[in-house]
């Protein structure tokens, strides 16, 4: 081997020294002298690659990529691989990266240096002395705290400056109160304490108004109230002298309450009522009743029972102004499994919804309108008979009977029956057809007509026509806003959908 070096048209690699027959280069991560032979490259071949390598590496060189700087780029010849040896911006420590190319693309390694890992944890180690100082200060300003005395009651305790974080005593009585916060202390807040509470009996507390309200009388922890409208009310003491609570009688018929009050009090009103009126009617017909009606009765307002043993679980609702819907049928079903009760009604004062009662048709759940309450003997008997019904209060023509068999119901009923629907029954009864032929009766769709360049069609008809675009790419443009001609005449886009690049 030749020791002559041999320069192929003024290009030399950083590294690569090229002789007769053999190059000095970087080969599988160590630098030798090797043959051609071995690198698998001829003569002719190794000029142009190292002019090629050092014009493609120049473009890289000084370039940041990340926390690093690019400062040198090598080819290892054994793996076929760039080596780039970079410079952290930061730190200055000099590191190589053995696939440097795929490295610069991110598809290999991190682009940020581990100097900022070190840099995290002194910023952690501040935080964490920090908090350690600032835990001392609080410990030392807890101990000064305690035997300290805010209004009568002294510190005994105290394991933290928020709220509920200290014992207090107080001096008066000597009881202990565990509900004490440092913070409200200082602002004047005091724990609630028996010693404190107030004697109402006191002639004082007479003749204090609040709204349209005026005490006249009190009882023990109790007020009683005198409305401007000329009623009265008890009320609680404490909520009205402290909370400024019962500004009214509480009265709906009151002409000082807001409208919104007004209505919610009358909706009140009429459930308890109507609860009431549920109740008399059940015990009438031989049952024992227990109201549970009240926050958190988990949907069931009264258990029914009978000498027999059964056991109902009965949902009063009062709603006259829209239909009693599917809620209803599962409260009360819920609510009654959770009572371990099997019978379930719903008594409704207004109209239910279809919704509700093909509910109550598959669970089995009886439906009053609070007129009678005949539970039947066999439920699933009384379900397979139930039909949903439209409102007869809201659709008026609803109430028009057809007869067919000897059998008289409602349109609705009779759709219902023959899984058809109400428009479809009277277009065949527009068509002339008898009232049993028009129950099966399927109207064609009618398709508006257009005319575009002297042919008059439905829009299928033109675009089979013209034959330029296709009946559902027509419709889509119409609906978008085009005109009918602009639809059915415009021709699709020949290039596609853009590509992303």
């Amino acid at each position: 081997m030749s020791n002559e070096q041999i320069m192929f048209e003024g290009v030399f690699s950083n590294t690569d020294k090229i002789y007769n027959d053999s190059i000095y280069c970087l080969y599988n991560g160590q630098y030798g002298e090797h043959s051609l032979e071995d690198i698998k490259i001829t003569k002719k071949q190794i000029g142009p690659m190292l002019k090629t390598q050092e014009e493609s590496y120049k473009k890289y060189i000084g370039k940041q990529f990340g926390d690093f700087l690019c400062e040198k780029i090598e080819y290892d010849w054994g793996r076929h691989k760039q080596v780039w040896t970079v410079k952290c911006v930061l730190c200055g420590i000099t590191t190589v990266k053995e696939n440097g190319y795929q490295w610069s693309r991110r598809k290999t390694g991190s682009m940020l240096c581990n100097c900022r890992k070190e840099r995290k944890k002194e910023k952690l180690y501040i935080k964490q002395l920090a908090k350690e100082e600032e835990k001392k200060k609080k410990e030392i300003e807890i101990a000064n705290e305690i035997g300290k005395v805010y209004g009568h009651y002294k510190v005994i305790e105290c394991t933290g400056l928020g709220r509920g974080k200290c014992i207090v005593k107080c001096e008066k009585c000597g009881a202990e109160r565990k509900n004490g916060s440092i913070l409200k202390l200082r602002e004047g807040v005091f724990p609630y304490c028996d010693c404190d509470m107030v004697n109402y009996n006191d002639p004082k507390w007479i003749g204090i108004r609040n709204g349209h309200c005026i005490s006249v009388g009190m009882d023990g922890r109790r007020v009683k109230l005198k409305c401007d409208c000329g009623r009265e009310r008890i009320a609680s003491a404490s909520l009205y002298f402290r909370s400024k609570m019962y500004c009214d009688c509480g009265s709906p018929d009151c002409k000082f309450a807001n409208d919104v009050i007004r209505k919610s009090r009358e909706k009140r009103d009429n459930g308890k009522k109507f609860e009431s009126k549920v109740e008399l009617l059940l015990i009438e017909n031989g049952y024992k009743t227990k109201r549970i009606g009240k926050t958190g009765d988990y949907g069931v307002d009264i258990v029914a029972k009978r000498d027999d043993g059964l056991a109902i679980a009965v949902q009063c609702k009062c709603n006259k102004q829209s239909n009693v819907g599917v809620n209803a049928v599962q409260e009360v079903y819920a609510g009654g499994r959770y009572y371990d009760l099997s019978h379930f009604a719903v008594v409704a004062c207004g109209n239910v919804s279809k919704q509700a009662i093909k509910m109550a048709k598959k669970l089995g759940v009886y439906i009053s309108d609070g007129s009678s309450f005949d539970y039947p003997e066999d439920i699933k008997e009384y379900s397979e008979g139930l039909i949903p019904t439209v409102n007869a209060q809201t659709h008026v023509k609803a109430r028009k009977l057809y007869e067919l068999n000897g059998e008289k119901k409602t349109l609705a009923d009779w759709a219902y029956l023959y899984n058809t629907t109400e428009y479809k029954i009277k277009e065949g009864l527009k068509k002339g057809l008898t009232f049993e032929t028009a129950l099966y009766y399927q109207p064609v769709p009618k398709r508006i007509r257009y005319e575009v360049q002297g042919y008059t069609g439905n829009l299928h008809e033109l675009c089979r026509h013209f034959g330029i675009v296709s009946a559902p790419t027509a419709y889509y443009r119409i609906q978008s806003g085009m005109s009918v001609e602009d639809a059915v005449l415009t021709p699709k886009r020949q290039e596609g959908r853009p590509r992303k690049k």
